[in-house]
């Protein structure tokens, strides 16, 4: 099993070594310290867990893959991972290119899905944020033009 330093790894998420130290103190991301001198180790399942935890990094190593081997292994580690798993269940006995292609595509069919539903979702949000932006504007006037002190006499006269 592959395994990464926290240098390769801070290289890789575009972040500072002190902050995977940090994720690793805080158990957020798994390691083995072999000895003092080569440091913490961290392990691809490990990495990959906390990748699929932290949508954030996600997002950087997607970005990084021409330029970091790190990444791409990781991607590919992940496609790989899966494809075994179904011919270590008895599922199949051997992968071919093109389960591999359709196994890619289905990714990207999956990814696109939940694009469409973020961007729902986000144009739902918009539409709250702006009926919140028209409610400030109308209080806002109100407070302005309002006599306050007519309105509390004639909600106390009401009492």
């Amino acid at each position: 099993m592959k395994s990464y330093t926290v240098k390769e790894i801070a290289e890789t998420l575009k972040t500072n070594p002190e902050t995977v130290r940090r994720w690793i103190r805080s158990g957020k991301l798994s390691s083995t310290m072999t000895s003092t001198k080569a440091g913490n180790i961290v392990t691809e399942d490990a990495l990959n867990k906390f990748i699929k935890e932290t949508p954030k990094y996600a997002a950087t190593i997607a970005g990084s893959v021409v330029t970091s081997p790190v990444a791409l292994s990781l991607i590919v580690g992940g496609l790989i991972g899966g494809l075994v798993g179904t011919v270590m269940s008895g599922e199949k006995k051997k992968i071919s290119k093109e389960d591999i292609r359709k196994t890619i595509e289905r990714q990207i069919i999956d990814c696109e899905k939940r694009i469409a539903d973020n961007k729902k979702t986000l144009e739902q949000i918009k539409s709250k944020i702006a009926d919140d932006e028209k409610s400030i504007i109308q209080l806002k006037y109100a407070l302005e033009h309002l006599d306050l002190d007519l309105i509390a006499k004639e909600i106390n006269i009401q009492k």
